[in-house]
């Protein structure tokens, strides 16, 4: 990661590179910084090799002088450390509980069965709530590269730092894609428009959002929920509310949302657990599902199928979303690809009771 506190004095011909008060050796990171591109741009114009990347004439021309100018000397030291692989592969977590979690559990479950076939040992790194950044952790080097399973929305340096890093990481999450990042996601925003052309089909016309955008999926929820919303000409009656995942704030909202005049007839549920709070909501309000309300949640967690009503549900392909990172960053720390693309998955509407409306003629 390049430090920010370097300096850069620029003398007619020759750049020197200061870190605090002493005189730095040049790296590929301080002419990525200079030059204003990635560190693997850098070393694939300075290596001299063929890529399938393609990098404008004018970027070459702008490295290789920047290049002459810091006198910049191949670390061969570190060439040769660097090619000794650790043969392992890091996972970072925000802690130990999040394996619990049903849905990590499953990416972690397709992870580990594509490392296992290639018998790669997973290094585990937990930020433990110091919300240390993913370079930070591995930056030990005992693995030769990183899924990080958070998709916390990260600061935009420190997104920048990863895009510019050479060290090989994988990030799950619909993170904004930029030139350097790789990423493995699941088509959220588009899994949540189906959601709301279904319960659109089955006559809900006043709808409800509850989930939260402390994350890029739950972000991207919310914005898919607005465009499918926009779409049908229903944005003006349509309420979204932010309950940062807290099923008992969903369900007092709903509660009383159901209580009042004009009350939403559907509500699209960011996650299964808030759809569950929404549901007991309208119960408390003396309403059924489906009959006066229609509910949809998100993930399809193993309990949506078991509740009474089972539970529509946009369903995430986790397990295969596990293959694919650990698939993307073998390709990045064993095979040297270029420039793998990242992977986005679609999502499936698995359509149960508590949406499907008993009156198909009816306008809620």
């Amino acid at each position: 990661m390049v430090n920010s506190e370097l300096k850069f004095l620029v003398t007619p011909g020759h750049i020197c590179v200061w870190e605090g008060t002493e005189l730095a050796r040049p790296t590929l990171a301080h002419i990525a910084q200079e030059a204003g591109t990635a560190i693997s741009t850098v070393s694939r114009v300075l290596s001299g090799k063929e890529t399938k990347v393609k990098i404008s004439h004018e970027t070459r021309e702008r490295i290789i002088q920047i290049a002459r100018a810091l006198d910049y000397q191949p670390n061969m030291a570190a060439r040769t450390l660097a090619a000794r692989e650790a043969r392992a592969l890091g996972v970072v977590l925000r802690d130990p509980e999040r394996i619990k979690n049903p849905h990590i559990s499953e990416i972690v479950a397709g992870i580990s069965r594509v490392a296992d076939e290639r018998e790669l040992p997973l290094v585990w790194y937990f930020q433990q709530g110091e919300k240390l950044s993913p370079l930070s952790l591995l930056g030990d080097r005992r693995v030769d590269g990183g899924i990080v399973l958070e998709d916390d929305i990260l600061p935009d340096s420190e997104i920048e730092a990863i895009a510019r890093s050479d060290f090989p990481l994988v990030l799950m999450g619909p993170y904004p894609q930029r030139d350097g990042l790789h990423l493995v996601a699941s088509d959220d925003d588009a899994g949540m428009e189906a959601a709301v052309d279904h319960v659109v089909a089955q006559g809900a016309r006043r709808l409800a959002h509850l989930g939260s955008t402390r994350h890029w999926a739950g972000f991207l929820r919310q914005q898919g929920f607005l465009r499918a919303c926009e779409r049908h000409g229903l944005s003006e009656e349509a309420r979204v509310h932010e309950v940062n995942w807290r099923p008992a704030e969903a369900e007092k909202i709903v509660e009383q949302e159901q209580r009042g005049s004009d009350p939403p007839t559907a509500y699209l549920c960011s996650n299964d657990l808030l759809a569950l709070a929404a549901i007991s909501g309208v119960h408390k309000a003396k309403r059924r599902v489906p009959e006066d309300v229609l509910v949809v949640g998100f993930n399809d967690s193993v309990f949506a199928q078991y509740n009474s009503p089972s539970l529509t549900t946009v369903r995430r392909p986790l397990v295969q979303m596990g293959k694919e990172a650990c698939h993307l960053l073998c390709a990045l720390a064993y095979e040297k690809a270029d420039d793998p693309p990242s992977v986005i998955l679609p999502t499936q509407l698995i359509v149960r009771q508590s949406s499907v409306a008993t009156n198909a003629a009816c306008d809620f």
